[in-house]
């Protein structure tokens, strides 16, 4: 098998191979692999990084987020709650017996307070208005149109004020 590669790693020499017409035919190159240094044994990753004076990268714990990691991060997350939402009044209104109606009905029934319902509303609202204007961001984005840091920044700022405006109306509906 190794005579196979070292020849198939050679020039055929039936073929000319100009300076502007390489040799494609040459299938494999040789490869020499010498080991900088050897690990010492029962040394961990850090210990053997260390001796061999590595920088150490920077850990999560040290990282300083900034606006535009934090708005990405909480775009998946309200991405995941709507999602998730979606998939229980899904299920509910195919496996529970009566229509969603008759579910309200119970709820007014109930007569909850004023922060209850202030609070579910909320907890229903405030994902699709935040996912909702950095969808639309997100779209403005695909078009070419700020994607410069400060452009990105602005329309940061921009989504999370167009964010709150369409909370407060949902909200007090």
């Amino acid at each position: 098998m190794s005579t196979i590669c070292r020849l198939a790693g050679r020039k055929l020499p039936f073929i000319k191979v100009g300076l502007d017409r390489p040799n494609f035919l040459q299938l494999s190159r040789h490869v020499t692999l010498k080991p900088v240094s050897q690990p010492v044994r029962g040394a961990d990753h850090d210990d053997h990084n260390m001796s061999m004076n590595r920088p150490m990268s920077p850990h999560i714990s040290i990282y300083a987020f900034d606006i535009i990691s934090k708005i990405s991060i909480s775009h998946r997350i309200t991405g995941t709650m709507l999602g998730g939402y979606t998939i229980l009044l899904g299920t509910g209104a195919l496996v529970l017996p009566n229509k969603v109606s008759h579910y309200v009905d119970a709820l007014q029934a109930m007569h909850p307070g004023a922060a209850s319902i202030l609070a579910l509303k909320l907890v229903l609202a405030a994902p699709f208005a935040y996912h909702f204007c950095n969808g639309i961001r997100h779209l403005v984005w695909d078009t070419a149109r700020f994607l410069t840091l400060s452009g990105v920044h602005k329309t940061a700022y921009i989504m999370l004020a167009s964010t709150f405006v369409m909370l407060i109306a949902l909200l007090f509906k």
